[in-house]
């Protein structure tokens, strides 16, 4: 039940900043901060504490729940839970303060706790978008890392009710470098299946001289994946032996459906092959080159 400061502060200092920055007496800022103050509420999660001397970190597979931004215990540990459920909780559990219950809109400032990637963090405001709340979330900020705990991986959700008055003075321009605006929030979009991809069969057929050539190239790849590793490891990102021994691997295992006899149709089902199951830039790249050759012999 203990409550602490966290990301909300910011939402005081933006609001009482514009105040002042449009010439309000210090006691109209100082009234403006203390509605701030006594309409928003906080609560972070996390699933590690911060590095420091002393080793002390959350448990693998749980999540803290109402952590302090200095390392602070939260106020419970639970098992780690999809993004849905994480939002859903802080949301739950933020309403019931009486500071915002019963607000009809809000500003929610989404915040990067220290080192939740981008991707993630983007994922977290989808699912407050699509939320049973979202109706009531006019305003969004972040989501940004603007009041971390050093590296620590997590994140919070700050809410303020709005009126016209806290919307102008939070919506106002800052040149505060750290500030991400606050931004009209937008529903989650909706998504669209992607269109149906044309199923091709190949008839099978055999050439013995192009099945030993290809039996060749794959185990020499299976063979090499090692070595391909520690070369790629040398400039890039260490997969390149293994990417193309999945590649290898699928084509072994699909040797016998292909139609061998057709150099074409032979080269067009390693495009398909390569694109669909080899991955990285290697899959993207092979497969546009076999589809290319294929395409060419085509034509004659």
């Amino acid at each position: 039940s203990a409550k602490r400061g966290i990301a909300g502060t910011l939402l005081v200092h933006k609001a009482a900043g514009a105040a002042a920055e449009a010439g309000k007496s210090l006691s109209e800022v100082r009234a403006v901060a203390q509605k701030v103050i006594d309409t928003s509420a906080s609560m972070g999660v996390s699933f590690s504490s911060v590095t420091r001397l002393k080793k002390d970190t959350v448990a693998r597979g749980k999540m803290e729940l109402g952590l302090g931004i200095h390392g602070e215990a939260g106020a419970r540990v639970e098992p780690t839970a999809p993004v849905k459920e994480i939002v859903d909780t802080l949301l739950g559990e933020i309403l019931k303060c009486d500071r915002v219950t019963g607000a009809s809109e809000l500003c929610v400032l989404v915040n990067n706790l220290g080192s939740v990637p981008p991707l993630e963090m983007s994922i977290v405001v989808k699912e407050l978008m699509a939320s049973e709340h979202a109706g009531k979330v006019k305003l969004l900020v972040g989501p940004a890392p603007m009041c971390t705990s050093l590296d620590m991986n997590g994140i919070s959700l700050s809410l303020v009710a709005l009126d016209s008055d806290l919307s102008a003075l939070l919506t106002a321009p800052t040149a505060a470098p750290a500030w991400p605006g606050a931004a009209p929030a937008q529903a989650a979009p909706a998504v669209l299946p992607g269109p149906q991809l044309d199923t091709v069969t190949d008839t099978p057929s055999d050439d013995p001289a192009v099945a030993k050539a290809l039996e060749a190239v794959c185990k020499a790849l299976a063979a090499a994946e090692k070595e391909l590793n520690t070369l790629d490891g040398k400039v890039g990102d260490a997969d390149c032996g293994s990417t193309m021994a999945t590649a290898a691997k699928r084509v072994s295992e699909t040797q016998g459906s292909m139609p061998l006899s057709d150099p074409a149709a032979t080269l067009a089902a390693l495009s398909r092959l390569t694109g669909k199951s080899m991955g990285g830039s290697s899959g993207v790249l092979l497969s546009i080159m076999f589809g290319a050759m294929g395409e060419e012999l085509k034509a004659g």
